[in-house]
């Protein structure tokens, strides 16, 4: 696995906790060099866990981040109940574009 030297977008979308959201996004914005400039920041999940949801909003609050546009579903949307997935409403929109302030 070779070391990542230059970033300009991150895809976040992993543990679905406040901690671990907030660790990603610093992570994504000081351990990896971008070439282009300001580095942007795509999440999964932001309407369906309030700790992530949280998280990023805490984050635009500081002005580490601010938000691009919202992406896929949006708040209300309801999915897992036609599957063996536990069903879920969207708090807010499925994901969000950012971008490092």
């Amino acid at each position: 696995w070779d070391k990542i030297d230059s970033g300009d977008v991150f895809l976040i979308d992993a543990l679905h906790t406040y901690d671990a959201v907030t660790k990603d996004i610093e992570s994504a914005l000081t351990q990896i060099p971008s070439k282009k400039g300001k580095k942007y920041l795509v999440f999964d999940d932001y309407g369906a866990y309030p700790g992530i949801k949280r998280a990023i909003d805490d984050a635009i609050s500081r002005g580490v981040i601010e938000e691009v546009t919202r992406i896929g579903q949006e708040e209300g949307y309801k999915y897992g109940e036609s599957t063996l997935e536990i069903s879920r409403t969207l708090l807010d929109s499925e994901g969000i574009v950012c971008r490092e302030v």
